[in-house]
Parts: structure tokens; C-alpha cells; sequence
């Protein structure tokens, strides 16, 4: 398709930018296909431009662009648009420029948008969440426990209450794995 080709220094660029991120272990696969979403998908120019700066960018640290493709595709879904989801993916890349594993990150957002539609809710949820994360939680017990929370409360209050009460134990020196079995005990253990 002529209207996805992409222009001659934009070529250079995303073939740099894919090249670095092979060469660090991304799998050609999620490369190709992020590339291939992006280009099709509806955003503006100026933000598939960036998405795909951003997303490549992240590749070279976290072996895949998938989870933050994936992310970025449920926050459309969901219905965010324009300025609010640009912010938001650079939000999410920042955290994943730190070191932070994106995959939580899209689990926790697909559990809290479940939990409520309000963008400024699921923005703020994350945000404390990874707060959390700076201070030493483990985002995979982290994600686990709101994924789990979220299956129980369908009330957003109710949510953030139950992290809040968590983060509580956590900031008081209670290992966090504990924390969540104090306030939401896994009916597995």
C-alpha cells in the first residue's frame, strides 16, 4: 500500500532504531508487527511518528515492543484519544526508559479499566501503583494483586481502598507478598 510507505528519512530512522533493538534481542517478529500496527492503525502522523520512535526506543531495552503496542491499543479501545493517550503512553514509556517491565504495566491498566472507565482514575491508579514500584514493591506481585482485586470489586473506591491498604502494610515494612494476603487473601493458599 503506497500510503503506508513510509518517506526515505523516516526509512533510515525506523531501520536504525529496529536495527539497534535486534541486535539487543528483539524478536524480529514483534519488530515487523509493531511497525505494521502502528503505520495501519488510526493515529495521527505526528503520533505514529512517535509511537514508533517510543516503541522501537523501548524495544532496545525490553526485548519486546508488544507489551506497550498492546497497551496502547487497549487505552484507544478504551477510548482514549489525542493529547490524554500521548501523555499517557509517555508515561508508560518513561517508566519502561527506567527499567520497568511494560508487560505489568499493561496487566495493571487491563484491571483497572475493567474497574472503571474514568481516564483520570486509571492514570492515577497507575501512577500510584508504580510510585510503589520506586520504592522497591515487586511489580509481579504488584500487577497479581490488583488483577485479582479487581475480579472482586467493581467499585472503583473499592479498588484503590484495597491497594491503598496494601501499600499501607508495604510502607510499614511488611513484605509485600504478606501485605496483599493481609488485605486480599488468595482463596488458592
Amino acid at each position: 500500500n503506497p500510503d503506508l510507505r513510509l518517506k526515505e528519512p523516516e526509512q533510515l530512522q525506523y531501520f536504525a532504531l529496529a536495527l539497534d533493538a535486534l541486535v539487543r534481542g528483539a524478536a524480529l517478529n514483534d519488530i515487523t508487527a509493531t511497525i505494521r500496527e502502528v503505520l495501519t492503525a488510526s493515529y495521527l502522523p505526528a503520533e505514529k511518528d512517535q509511537f514508533l520512535r517510543w516503541f522501537l526506543g523501548v524495544a532496545s531495552l525490553h526485548i519486546s515492543p508488544a507489551p506497550l503496542l498492546q497497551l496502547t491499543k487497549t487505552a484507544t479501545d478504551n477510548g482514549m484519544t489525542g493529547k490524554r493517550r500521548r501523555d499517557f503512553v509517555a508515561w508508560a514509556v518513561a517508566q519502561a526508559e527506567r527499567g520497568e517491565d511494560p508487560a505489568y504495566i499493561r496487566r495493571i491498566y487491563e484491571a483497572v479499566r475493567r474497574v472503571s472507565p474514568a481516564f483520570n482514575f486509571q492514570i492515577d491508579f497507575l501512577a500510584k501503583c508504580y510510585d510503589a514500584v520506586r520504592v522497591g514493591a515487586s511489580p509481579a506481585i504488584l500487577a497479581d494483586a490488583v488483577e485479582r482485586i479487581a475480579k472482586q470489586e467493581s467499585v472503583p473506591k473499592a479498588l484503590d481502598d484495597s491497594i491503598g491498604k496494601i501499600l499501607e502494610h508495604f510502607n510499614a515494612g511488611t513484605p509485600l507478598d504478606e501485605a496483599v494476603q493481609k488485605v486480599a487473601p488468595d482463596a488458592a493458599k
